[in-house]
């Protein structure tokens, strides 16, 4: 069976790796992408399952345009946000932009882990449904 993928855009390197770590521990499929990538074409090329969005420790992209993008090309990829700064305006920008869940940092092991399995199933499930109408 193939294992759930991953794409971490996240310019913290110590939390690009904590998310990793445990990620992996739970038997999943971690692809990075590194600083200073431009996030679209890597996620046009990996194909991956779940998406968590951090901020670029480079100004390289911003999360919510980030996000905008990706759900403009993927209607069904779940899409996580991670965000150092939080504000109304901010919450309501991640929902339009269509993430599926947020976490300010710092956020709980417990917290991130239940984020990221009800994520992982819910693309299950619209995957099935657009397969299986």
């Amino acid at each position: 069976m193939k294992s759930t993928a991953i794409l971490i855009a996240e310019g913290d390197e110590l939390l690009r790796r904590d998310l990793k770590g445990r990620l992996f521990h739970h038997g999943f499929q971690v692809i990075e992408a590194p600083d200073r990538t431009d996030i679209l074409p890597f996620f046009l090329d990996t194909k991956p399952d779940l998406v968590i969005i951090g901020p670029s420790s480079a100004n390289a992209w911003d999360e919510l345009k980030v996000a905008e993008q990706i759900r403009q090309r993927d209607r069904k990829v779940p899409l996580i946000l991670i965000t150092r700064h939080s504000s109304e305006t901010r919450v309501i920008g991640a929902l339009r932009a269509g993430v599926s869940d947020y976490f300010k940092v710092p956020f709980s092991h417990r917290a991130g882990s239940t984020g990221v399995r009800y994520a992982v199933n819910r693309g299950e499930r619209i995957t099935k449904k657009l397969n299986h109408p």
